[in-house]
């Protein structure tokens, strides 16, 4: 998923993963993008990780079952790409 601004993006219902069968997910961004990325609970924007996202990173993720996932985009300058996978 490409994002070009900033906002509150579901990322693990978006990218075709359902967020009532994976309690893991891993998240990848990439580009060329920088801003500040964060991982939040869908629901109350609670953090999920400490700390921002840093572009080339992976990060995994232990949400739990039925939780949505979002990345909070602040600052953004560029575009970054988001690819997530459920374990």
């Amino acid at each position: 998923m490409k994002i070009t601004a900033d906002g509150l993006y579901p990322i693990n219902k978006a990218v075709g993963i359902s967020k009532f069968n994976s309690g893991t997910s891993i998240v990848y961004l990439s580009g060329a993008g920088s801003g500040t990325f964060t991982l939040v609970h869908g629901e109350d924007q609670t953090p999920l990780l400490d700390g921002s996202l840093t572009v080339g990173e992976q990060y995994q993720v232990n949400h739990g079952v039925n939780i949505g996932i979002s990345l909070l985009v602040a600052g953004l300058s560029g575009e970054v790409n988001v690819a997530v996978t459920g374990r």
